[in-house]
């Protein structure tokens, strides 16, 4: 597939910016390896490899020969840059963030109120705590999608009516130009995603796929990180351990998988 040159440029950096890995990632995708070899080749972890090459399905740079196996698409990958290139742009949001840092505000007279904006931390953290958001809810989407595929109407039948309603809503007011989802479960969030699983139609099903049987449990431990989903879904900062407790429960519901 070749598409257009100026939306693959901007497909490339979505990508990159999601996973910076990219493109050494999508070197190995040769159509016969699958995400667990060219994880163990080039030592990334499985549960980073796999979302990235779906991404780069989806974004026009790879195309799925079979679950967990894909092909690099060669007539676009030079419409991918290296890191070096990606972080040369980065620096270009580093200067703005400095720009309009505590350091370089305007010297004002000492009746007037001071503003500044000064996130340069906030906003190295916040794309770290976005990237376990990113990755922990598309491998979501994807074990539901591997769970149900074989179920008749599985959206009408196995996906509660209120969450069928919300994403009908959200289809309803989104705009033409939005970005393509692959299908309805694109515009569920984590909270929907663990309703979807732990549904009474569904959850026997996904049992196989879960260490653990408790129903509770898993429910619990994903219940502990929407705060921090929410927070990082509406760009609000979080706030000192917050940081580091979102990795940790992001990885911990992924340790819930299989």
């Amino acid at each position: 597939m070749v598409a257009d040159a100026g939306k693959l440029g901007g497909n490339a950096q979505t990508l990159l910016k999601n996973f910076p890995d990219a493109k050494i990632i999508l070197k190995k995708a040769d159509g016969k390896k699958n995400y667990k070899q060219i994880s163990k080749e080039l030592n990334i972890n499985e549960k980073i490899v796999s979302p990235t090459l779906s991404s780069a399905e989806n974004l026009g740079f790879a195309e799925k020969i079979k679950p967990g196996v894909y092909k690099k698409i060669m007539a676009n990958m030079r419409y991918v840059p290296n890191k070096k290139k990606v972080n040369e742009k980065a620096s270009s949001v580093e200067n703005i963030i400095k720009k309009n840092s505590k350091k370089n505000k305007k010297k004002l007279n000492s009746t007037e109120k001071t503003y500044f904006f000064n996130y340069q931390t906030k906003v190295e953290k916040m794309v770290l705590a976005y990237r376990w958001l990113f990755i922990t809810e598309n491998i979501l989407r994807d074990l539901i999608r591997d769970v149900l595929k074989n179920v008749p109407n599985w959206w009408g039948d196995r996906i509660p009516e209120g969450i069928k309603q919300k994403v009908e809503a959200s289809i309803q007011n989104s705009k033409y130009d939005d970005a393509p989802r692959k299908d309805n479960l694109e515009y569920t969030h984590l909270g929907q995603l663990k309703d979807i699983i732990i549904y009474k139609k569904n959850w026997k099903d996904f049992e196989a796929f879960l260490k653990s049987k408790d129903k509770s449990n898993f429910e619990h431990e994903l219940n502990k990180v929407i705060p921090q989903r929410n927070a990082i879904g509406h760009c609000i900062p979080l706030i000192g351990d917050d940081y580091k407790y979102a990795e940790m429960r992001f990885k911990a519901v992924l340790k819930l998988l299989k």
